[in-house]
């Protein structure tokens, strides 16, 4: 079983009605008292693969009968939205709906099941389709607090889908027809996000939130007024494995932090311009390093009025890399009181960005007077595609950045590359001076003995 949901039967029966999924692309659903054990009720079939995700709404009181909503999604790309209604009192009816008298054509519309006293009916209410990945997770809107009637809670028809195609869907139904379509759709465009494992509302509805592979968050807000407008909005980030080395800039404006999660990452106090403002408060403004071997040191060094720095991971070559254009406006915006950039440090630094490379592990660089020609690149149907990704775009930031602009569009370009280890590289340092680095490797021990007539000799 991969996914559980549970709720209470409608009709204020007292009986409790839990829900299953897994890998045999089935829904489960189990009923029983609170005090009792749980029976098998029925089997809900229709989905083509597993089971990802199952919640259930609050009861929906309508003229005819109580009934409750299951939405289930699945790795088959659909999710689906059973109804769960409640058909009458076998106590009550003398008879009519006794377990052994429920006839064929009671099953038309679904699965009928007895649970105590009471019977019930399960139908397929909507098939939503969408989405173009797994989808792993469905959730109802909360429920809202209704204080002029009777009813304690009154549940919101809207239903927030994540998949792992990079989006998060909102599906309503229509007032007039009554069909659930997706009204609402955000994601992420990056080629580094692997998809959404998860989606959640907001206690009060007005933000979402997903959360990805790479350990990242993602959320909009709502921020309309007469209609909806949702946009991201930024959220707490940071490496999700052991964090190997960490550096500060010679100047100290920024921390430099490399991770086994094959990121270099670097964190910085962003000054608030706002003077009702609590202060400044740190951020990862940029992700200069996305490699693909675990990255386990790093040392920053001088460069020529530029920042630069030596990264060394799980491979024999240690790399250099160069803040681009776009980083210093972005650190200029983000420390400095001043508003103007200095020209003669824009006049000598002609490289504004990085492309990370699709068939490599080296990040091209982007300069300045070549930037018109990003767009002719991404119409660009020739063989050269095979070989980058889409093209960053690299501008200097005016607020924190989020993850979608921290993952492709942030990136360092290198510049040189250092031959010379025959293993992995381990650790890395530079003198006081930043001139002189020095970079040591892994070293295979190896435990050779030979014996002669008086005398043993060990060759490490």
């Amino acid at each position: 079983m991969v996914t559980l949901s549970i709720a209470q039967l409608p009709g204020n029966t007292g009986l409790i009605a839990l829900a299953m999924g897994g890998l045999d692309n089935k829904i489960y659903l189990y009923c029983g008292e609170r005090t009792g054990k749980f029976v098998r009720a029925c089997e809900l079939k229709g989905h083509t693969d597993w089971i990802r995700s199952l919640d259930f709404s609050l009861p929906i009181f309508s003229g005819e009968a109580d009934s409750v909503l299951l939405v289930s999604s699945s790795q088959d790309k659909v999710i689906r939205i059973w109804k769960l209604t409640l058909r009458g009192s076998l106590a009550n009816t003398e008879g009519t709906y006794k377990r052994g008298e429920i006839g064929l054509a009671s099953y038309i519309e679904g699965p009928v099941f007895v649970a105590g006293s009471f019977s019930y009916q399960i139908s397929l209410e909507s098939l939503l389709i969408g989405h173009e990945d797994w989808v792993y997770s469905v959730q109802w809107q909360p429920p809202s607090l209704v204080a002029e009637e009777e009813i304690g809670f009154y549940q919101p028809q809207s239903i927030l889908s994540a998949s792992m195609d990079k989006t998060m869907m909102i599906w309503q139904p229509e007032r007039k027809t009554g069909i659930w379509m997706n009204v609402v759709t955000v994601g992420e465009l990056s080629h580094c996000a692997l998809g959404f494992y998860g989606g959640h509302w907001s206690p009060d509805a007005r933000s979402i939130l997903a959360h990805g592979y790479g350990g990242s968050f993602h959320m909009w807000k709502n921020i309309g007024v007469s209609s909806d407008n949702w946009q991201p909005q930024k959220v707490p980030s940071g490496h999700f494995a052991a964090v190997t080395d960490i550096a500060w800039a010679r100047c100290g404006e920024y921390l430099l932090s490399v991770s086994h999660d094959q990121t270099t990452r670097i964190f910085a106090p962003w000054h608030n311009r706002d003077p009702q403002s609590d202060g400044d408060s740190w951020n990862e403004i940029a992700r200069p390093q996305v490699h693909g071997h675990d990255i386990n040191c790093a040392v920053i060094i001088q460069g020529k009025g530029n920042h630069r720095f030596v990264s060394g991971a799980e491979e024999k070559v240690a790399r250099v890399f160069e803040a681009p254009l776009s980083f210093l406006k972005t650190l200029h915006y983000a420390t400095s009181e001043q508003s103007s950039f200095p020209e003669d440090v824009q006049a000598d630094v002609q490289v504004l960005g990085a492309n990370m490379s699709a068939l490599g592990l080296s990040q091209k660089p982007i300069y300045v007077n070549a930037t018109h020609e990003i767009q002719e690149n991404l119409r660009n149907d020739g063989l050269d595609t095979l070989e980058s990704v889409p093209d960053a775009v690299p501008v200097a930031l005016t607020e924190p950045p989020i993850e979608d602009q921290l993952a492709w569009h942030t990136l360092w370009p290198e510049s040189h590359k250092l031959y010379g280890h025959g293993n992995e590289l381990f650790s890395l340092c530079c003198d006081h001076e930043g001139k002189l680095v020095a970079s040591s490797c892994k070293v295979h021990v190896f435990l050779s003995v030979w014996v002669t007539r008086n005398l043993i000799l060990m060759n490490l």
